[in-house]
């Protein structure tokens, strides 16, 4: 796998990409500049415009969208002015890479977007296509993350900020807001810290004095950036040299002392925002930066700023930029400045640096998270060095996570195997337990191996080693964590790790280790496959077959890309469709004649992955057993249960009577099936019902809706002890059955329900029967939510056992804010927002009075007025939920197989006695009635599994730094380096557009803050 991804995924983006910055710098070489050029003189396609009924555009499958697939179209922010004579003279030779790219696409049809980011800030993408992005568009290509990554060398960067008296109000506002976005500009390569003053320097996080740097993922950033908005305010008088010397001591404490791989150890920066100062601390950048190889780069803030030579002075000494930010309107294209500076040794030494970006959420059109390959363009110009010191950009082409996915073995692997990798952060590229594309996690998610896997000392090596590219095939004991996240196993795995070539990632294979042979389904006629298919689905008998997801999607194994249209017929009707994109089973009379037409012609096709069609093939000729184990079954064992099913490792599962089928739709995609892989990694029958929480109800529901799934795997014999696993048996148990074995092998204590409770319980701790027949709502609880008493005692004499893990991938019901006395919300004026943009709205001059004044009070009022930003920016103001970070218990069995012991608490003794059924996940529970006024015993403590939202998540001081492997490239110093050009009075807005700016920046803020958690 990993040499199929090297070879036949990332190899061709790498050649298509070298070949489109090649082409991009030839034509930037050759351009000849138009001091004079005008809008009307490069025709672009606008995508916020761009409509999508034109007939130059059709639907494209790989892009789920209509495109144009030989144009390119492009994107502007907002703050920027398409008029400016850098921007229509770059959107002019820029325009030129359509063809390059069209012919990338001929050369790899599986290549998607091709883009240009713009060191100006516009994006050019190919192919042309409508801007999806809802809400006020605030998207600037270089704040992307594989942006960032691919136009310089990683940072470690200090936020030095002026917390003087001077400060107070407007100006340090200000400096928060742009501390957030200077943070959004470095990503998890780079390393951060904050350090505020005054008369003293101070770190604005206590657990920095030891650590220093933290780095710049996405849940540090919003540790430091909440540490900004509680801990800074303005007081006493600026000391610049104590604060300078602070910093520089830093940098070098930090490179002493780092290990596993902490810090960037390349460019160091800092990043000084101040309202002014007289000061020039010479002596101390003589002592510590004479060889100014920490970057000084300076901001001037607020419209009160005064002074501002020395800032100036102090960046164009230490080889940083000069900037000046007077409103909120200008923080975001201004923090910006330094990234050129920065890039510049990358820019004079013209080097291929090939980065593949960490995995973010596609920007463009859904496809859910994708990687990126990114090159910078330089400029080849035959100008002077000077003025080739900057890059024009970064180029990238995307590769999608689902993509990768695709190319898992899992006929090999079987379906409890599966892949993951691993970039040099230890952070997660694939893995099946990775709920990005959920929409819940931020963008990129920097998800740790960690945070889908449960951490333990070998896993820990095996993390390390596959950071640093090694390989191994290691066995060992693990903890096994099911889909859904409700059950968890201790379980032998083999973990096969090995460096995907020519990238710094690092996959892993794991699979069961006693499978150390596989079945390969091969040479099986597909025409005979098709014709049994047609054979099922037209059939008359009182059964249903159902396959798993037919189309290739992000999060599992797909049979055919597409499902394929037949003549005639290129509309099927509407419920066929639903089928085809969920699961597909047996469809209704009026449909079976297209719906089998296009599943023979799919099955013809080449748009296939041939190992899993002839696993579906082997599987629909060899499996037969529903219907013959129903006929076979004796009439008692008939009343006991409702039907049967079988499913197989190809995703085929049949089930007798068809009325079965509403209950297993939903359980067809097997390498997600929670029950098929649970029964797949055990030897006993494996008894399981639908998990429940919340509000116990004892209304009308009766035990007669509760049936019990009881599976089995099948197990056929290879050699030498070797077996194959093919699929899973199973049938639907009346839950009057399973009270009978619990009489049956409780001697009778159970049938005394007045006096006695028992609970059969599975190997999670859930309630599979209960011989309480009011109590059919405890069906499928956890014991501990029921009968916290039991659990107690479970635990206590170790039935059960239990590890506890953060869950960073959480999704929560979104709360309500509310402002405290610690930190107030930030003040707002009442505006009509999104009307305000309509021209309407701006040629009436009441509400432009009314806008200019509610403007000027917001953005030069008092501190008490504008409050304090204490927030962190999400995507959707709107939505049902949001990420968040919860605390999960899974609980499994030890090697105890009974027990018996006493409860006794306040006079009250009650005695509970389990016992493991054999053969089976079950445990029997018997005790007599319940111990009240529990809360009174301080030695019970009741124990909790459900998720559990934590208010304060965990913080970076109190997170333990995992290795990482830094990268293995730094550009960050060169003799050639023109430094004079440390300030640039040129603005890419025009005057209107900034007031624009500043008001759509107001309603982001509006919209798209929310307090800290």
């Amino acid at each position: 796998m990993a040499h199929t991804l090297g070879e036949k995924v990332f190899k061709p983006k790498v050649t298509a990409l070298k070949k489109a910055v090649k082409e991009a710098e030839k034509l930037a070489s050759n351009y000849t500049w138009n001091p004079n050029i005008q809008i009307k003189d490069v025709p672009i396609i606008n995508s916020k415009e761009l409509n999508e009924s034109d007939p130059m555009y059709s639907n494209n499958d790989l892009f789920k969208q209509p495109v144009n697939m030989s144009l390119s179209s492009v994107h502007i922010p907002v703050e920027i002015y398409q008029g400016h004579t850098n921007i229509l003279n770059s959107l002019s030779w820029s325009g030129m890479l359509d063809k390059v790219w069209t012919e990338n696409r001929q050369n790899d049809p599986d290549i998607l977007w091709q883009y240009f980011g713009s060191q100006d800030g516009f994006i050019r993408t190919s192919p042309a296509s409508k801007w999806r992005r809802q809400g006020v568009d605030l998207f600037d290509v270089r704040r992307r993350p594989w942006y960032t990554a691919g136009s310089s060398s990683p940072k470690d960067m200090i936020i030095l900020m002026d917390t003087s008296g001077s400060t107070y109000g407007q100006a340090l506002q200000l400096m928060k807001f742009a501390v957030k976005f200077l943070l959004d500009t470095i990503g998890e390569n780079d390393f951060v810290s904050i350090i505020k003053f005054s008369n003293e320097p101070s770190f604005v996080m206590d657990c920095l004095n030891e650590k220093r740097f933290l780095q710049a993922n996405y849940w540090n950033k919003q540790d430091l950036y909440n540490a900004v908005v509680n801990n800074v305010k303005a007081e006493k008088m600026a000391n610049y040299a104590k604060a300078f010397e602070f910093s520089f001591k830093q940098f070098k404490e930090f490179s002493r002392n780092a290990t596993d791989g902490a810090g960037a150890n390349c460019n160091r920066v800092i990043m000084l925002l101040s309202d002014g100062t007289t000061e020039k601390p010479e002596s101390v950048f003589d002592t510590h930066n004479r060889d100014k190889m920490v970057r000084v780069f300076t901001f001037a803030i607020g419209r009160t700023a005064s002074d501002v030579a020395a800032l100036k002075w102090m960046a164009c000494r230490n080889k940083g930029y000069f900037s000046v930010i007077y409103a909120v309107g200008a923080i975001m294209s201004k923090v910006q400045d330094y990234v050129g500076v920065v890039a510049r040794p990358l820019a004079l030494d013209h080097a291929f640096n090939t980065i593949w970006s960490m995995i973010y959420n596609d920007a463009l059109s859904g496809l859910g998270m994708m990687t990126t390959i990114t090159l910078p363009v330089y400029n080849r110009s035959s100008d002077s060095i000077q003025s080739n010191q900057t890059i024009l950009g970064v180029m990238g082409i995307d590769v999608t996570v689902g993509h990768l996915i695709s190319h898992t073995p899992y006929s090999e692997l079987g379906p409890a195997g599966y892949a993951f990798a691993l970039d040099s952060n230890g952070y997660i590229v694939f893995h099946p337990n990775l709920r990005a594309t959920n929409g819940w996690l931020q963008d990129p998610p920097n998800v740790d191996m960690f945070h889908v896997e449960i951490n333990d000392p070998t896993k820990y090596q095996v993390r390390r080693k596959m950071i640093d590219q090694k390989s191994a095939t290691e066995e060992f004991e693990s903890y096994v964590l099911y889909p859904g996240e409700h059950y968890v196993a201790k379980n032998n795995r083999t973990y096969s790790y090995i460096p995907i070539p020519g990238t710094n990632f690092s996959l892993c294979v794991v699979s069961p280790s006693q499978r150390k042979k596989h079945v390969s389904a091969k040479g099986f006629d597909l025409m005979q496959a098709a014709e049994e298919l047609e054979r099922i689905l037209t059939s008359q008998e009182d059964f249903a077959v159902l396959l798993a997801p037919w189309t290739t999607d992000n999060d599992g194994p797909r049979y055919c890309k597409t499902l394929e249209s037949v003549p005639d017929e290129m509309q099927p009707v509407q419920s066929s469709q639903n089928l085809i994109n969920s699961s597909m089973s047996t469809p209704v009379d009026k449909d079976k004649d297209v719906f089998v037409k296009r599943i023979i012609a799919t099955l013809k096709s080449t748009k296939c992955n041939n190992s899993l069609i002839q696993q579906l093939a082997w599987d629909l000729m060899s499996v037969n057993i529903s219907e013959t184990l129903w006929k076979n079954l004796n009439s008692q064992i008939k009343k006991d249960i409702t039907g049967v099913f079988v499913s197989t490792n190809g995703g085929l599962t049949r089930v007798f009577p068809a009325s079965l089928r509403e209950g297993l739709e939903d359980k067809v995609d097997i390498p997600t099936a929670e029950y098929y892989l649970r029964t797949i990694d055990t030897q006993v029958y494996l008894y399981s019902t639908p998990y429940k929480t919340g509000k116990i109800h004892t209304s009308n529901d009766t035990m007669s809706n509760h049936d019990v799934m009881v599976t089995k795997s099948i197990v056929i014999p290879i050699d030498s002890g070797h077996v194959f696993k093919p699929g899973v048996v199973g049938a639907m148990v009346k839950q009057e059955a399973m009270v009978r074995v619990m009489n049956s092998s409780s001697d009778g204590y159970c049938g005394n329900s007045d006096d006695n409770y028992c609970y059969l319980l599975d190997n999670g701790g859930f309630i599979i029967s209960t011989n309480q027949e009011y109590d059919a709502d405890h069906i499928g609880r956890w014991i501990g939510d029921v009968d916290s008493q039991v659990m107690y005692l479970l635990h206590l004499h170790n039935i059960y056992e239990n590890t506890t893990r953060l869950d960073f991938q959480a999704a929560c019901k979104k709360q309500t804010k509310s402002s405290s006395t610690g930190s107030r919300n930030v003040f707002m004026p009442s505006l009509p927002f999104y009307e305000m943009l309509t021209l309407t709205w701006w040629s009436n001059k009441l509400s432009w009075a009314y806008l200019n004044i509610n403007l000027y009070n917001w953005l030069f009022g008092s501190s008490e007025d504008m409050g304090v930003m204490a927030a962190e920016i999400v995507t959707s103001s709107t939505a049902v939920n949001e990420s968040c970070v919860v605390k999960q218990h899974q609980y499994y069995y030890t090697d105890r197989q009974s027990m018996r012991g006493n409860f006794t608490c306040d006079n009250c003794t009650r005695w509970v006695s389990a016992q493991r059924l054999n053969g089976s996940n079950l445990l029997l529970v018997v005790a007599d009635q319940t111990c009240h006024n529990t809360h009174q015993c301080p030695q019970y403590s009741k124990l909790i599994q459900a998720p559990q939202r934590l208010d304060h998540i965990p913080t970076a001081c109190q997170q333990e730094h995992w290795y990482r492997k830094r990268p293995g490239q730094c550009w960050n110093h060169d003799d050639r380096e023109d430094t004079s050009q440390c300030n640039r009075a040129i603005s890419l807005q025009s005057p209107s557009q900034s007031i624009i700016w500043t008001t759509v920046f107001l309603t982001f803020i509006h919209t798209c803050i929310r307090t800290n958690r």
